[in-house]
C-alpha cells in the first residue's frame, strides 16, 4: 500500500517515510525536511549562489568564475536560479569538455589554409595548399587561394607555388620589336659614319702637314754696311730677298757715296 502510494507522488514531490514531501522550487534550497506533521521548508539561495532545478538539497551552488587570465569572459550574470554563463574570449577555445581553461586558437601558416575555423570548443584546421592553389598570409579565417590564370595577350612569368600566385606579364608587340630593331641599326650606321668621316678628316690632315713641312722658306742672308753707327747690329740677319712683279730680285741703287769716291780716284 505505501509503496504504491509512493509511486503517485508528482514530480516536484519525493518520498520520505511514506509521505510525499514536497521539493524546493529553483532558487532555493531545504531549511528543514518534511516529517509526519510538517512539509519541507525552503529558503532562497544567498547571493552568489543558485540552484536551477527542483531539489531537496540544504546547499545552494556557487557561481561559476570567468577567470580572465584562462582566457575566460563572463557572457551571462548569474542569478538565484541561474549560473554564470562563461565564454572563451576572442580567438580561444575550450581545453576540453570541462572548459577549465580557453586556448589561444592556432593560425594557419603560409602554405596552408584554413579548411574549419575556430569554435568555442575547437580548434583551428588548417591544411596544406593543394596544387594550383597558394596562401601567402598567417591567418585565422582565409582558405587557399588559386592562382591566377595568364590572359591571351599574357605569358607567364613565375609559376606559382603553395606561398606565392602565379606571375604574369605582357607579351611584347611584335610592333615594339620591329622598332628597336631599326633603331639598333640606325645606331649602328650611325657610328660607322661618323668612324669613317673621322678616319678620312685624319688622313687629310696628316697630308697637309706633310706638304707643309716639305716647302720649307728660303732665307737670304743681307750684309749691314758699318758706316751707319745707329744701325742696329741685329739687323745682320736673314730676310726675304725683294723681288720684281716677275719675282727677279731688285738691283741695289748705287749711292752718291760711291760715285764720289770713283771720281776721287
Amino acid at each position: 500500500m505505501l509503496y504504491g502510494v509512493a509511486l503517485t507522488c508528482k514530480n516536484t514531490e519525493y518520498l520520505r517515510d511514506g509521505k510525499c514531501c514536497s521539493l524546493c522550487s529553483p532558487g532555493k534550497k531545504v531549511s528543514q525536511e518534511c516529517d509526519a506533521q510538517i512539509d519541507t521548508v525552503c529558503e532562497n539561495c544567498r547571493s552568489g549562489e543558485f540552484q536551477d532545478k527542483w531539489n531537496r538539497e540544504t546547499s545552494c551552488h556557487q557561481h561559476a568564475y570567468c577567470d580572465p587570465n584562462a582566457g575566460k569572459k563572463e557572457v551571462t550574470k548569474g542569478t538565484a536560479e541561474r549560473n554564470v554563463e562563461c565564454l572563451c574570449q576572442i580567438d580561444r577555445h575550450c581545453s576540453g569538455p570541462t572548459c577549465e581553461i580557453c586556448l589561444k586558437n592556432t593560425p594557419c601558416s603560409p602554405g596552408n589554409g584554413v579548411t574549419q575555423t575556430a569554435t568555442s570548443t575547437s580548434d583551428t584546421q588548417c591544411s596544406p595548399c593543394a596544387e594550383g592553389t597558394f596562401s601567402n598570409t598567417t591567418s585565422y579565417n582565409d582558405p587557399c587561394i588559386s592562382w591566377k590564370s595568364c590572359g591571351n595577350e599574357e605569358s607567364e612569368l613565375f609559376p606559382g607555388n603553395s606561398t606565392s600566385d602565379k606571375v604574369c606579364r605582357m607579351k611584347p608587340q611584335r610592333s615594339h620589336i620591329w622598332i628597336i630593331v631599326l633603331s639598333l641599326i640606325f645606331v649602328v650606321l650611325i657610328t660607322m659614319a661618323l668612324c669613317f668621316v673621322s678616319k678620312k678628316y685624319g688622313i687629310f690632315q696628316r697630308k697637309k702637314e706633310k706638304q707643309q713641312f716639305q716647302e720649307p722658306v728660303k732665307l737670304k742672308r743681307i750684309p749691314i754696311e758699318d758706316n751707319d753707327p745707329e744701325a742696329d747690329p741685329m739687323e745682320d740677319c736673314y730676310s726675304l730677298p725683294d723681288t720684281t712683279a716677275q719675282g727677279l730680285p731688285v738691283a741695289q741703287e748705287q749711292g752718291k757715296d760711291s760715285h764720289m769716291s770713283q771720281e776721287e780716284q
